[in-house]
């Protein structure tokens, strides 16, 4: 359930990305950032309970891509 809540999360991260430029607001973008965090979170710990520590690095790698 988590990974899904993750993806979930994530996919509303990609359409924010669209809208930015039309809401451009401080509160907006702190709102967002928290929502992505919580989402890597819960995507990073439930594909490491499926994957185990190689993919989980490989997963902060990416995070760590995008912070």
């Amino acid at each position: 359930m988590a990974f899904v809540q993750g993806i979930f999360i994530s996919c509303r991260y990609i359409v924010f990305l669209f809208t930015v430029p039309f809401f451009r607001t401080q509160h907006t973008l702190f709102f967002y950032s928290i929502q992505v965090l919580a989402g890597y979170e819960l995507l990073a710990s439930s594909c490491h309970l499926k994957m185990g520590d190689y993919k989980k690095k490989e997963i902060e790698k990416t995070i760590s891509f995008f912070y």
